[in-house]
C-alpha cells in the first residue's frame, strides 16, 4: 500500500495454488498479478508439482471477476509443460476469460546457483532449454489463438 502511494507499480507473481481468502487481498493491492499456469492436467500436476490444478484454475477465474489485472505466464519445460496438448489446453483454458496477453517463460539453467546457496539439490540439470524452434512455435499457437505473446515475461 505504501508503495502505490508513491508511485511504484506494484506485482505478484504466483502459482496461483493457496486459498483465496489468503491470495485475494494481496492481489486487490497490487497493479497485476503474473499467474503461472504450468501442467494442466490435474493428476499430472498434483503428482509433478503437488498443485491442486482445480483451486488453481478457480482462483484465476475469481480474480478476474474482481477485475484484478491477470497475466497469465506459462514456463515452457521440456518434458512437463512444454507440449502440444499441454499448451492446448492452457490456450482453450484462457480464450473464454477475455484475457488477450501470455507471457512465454522458456525453461533455463540459471536458477542451479540459488538452490546450491539454499542447500538443495538441483533435480533440472537433465532438462535442456527449449530451442529456437519449439519457442516459436508456441508463440505462434497462442497468437493464432488470439494472444498478444511475450517470450521472457
Amino acid at each position: 500500500q505504501r508503495l502505490r502511494r508513491y508511485g511504484v507499480h506494484t506485482a505478484i507473481e504466483t502459482a496461483g495454488d493457496a486459498p483465496l481468502s489468503r491470495l485475494l487481498p494481496l492481489a486487490q493491492q497490487c497493479d497485476e498479478v503474473l499467474f503461472d499456469l504450468k501442467i494442466m492436467d490435474p493428476e499430472q500436476a498434483r503428482a509433478v508439482v503437488n498443485m491442486n490444478l482445480p483451486r488453481v484454475l478457480d482462483n484465476l477465474n475469481r480474480l478476474l471477476a474482481e477485475g484484478i489485472n491477470v497475466i497469465p505466464r506459462v514456463p515452457l519445460i521440456p518434458g512437463y509443460t512444454l507440449h502440444p496438448a499441454n499448451i492446448t489446453r492452457v490456450l482453450e483454458f484462457l480464450i473464454p476469460s477475455g484475457i488477450r496477453q501470455l507471457h512465454l517463460l522458456p525453461f533455463h539453467q540459471y536458477g542451479e546457483p540459488k538452490y546450491r546457496l539454499l542447500g538443495y539439490a538441483w533435480t533440472m540439470s537433465h532438462v535442456a532449454a527449449p530451442d529456437a524452434d519449439e519457442i516459436a512455435a508456441v508463440r505462434l499457437l497462442a497468437e493464432r489463438a488470439g494472444f498478444q505473446v511475450t517470450v521472457g515475461g
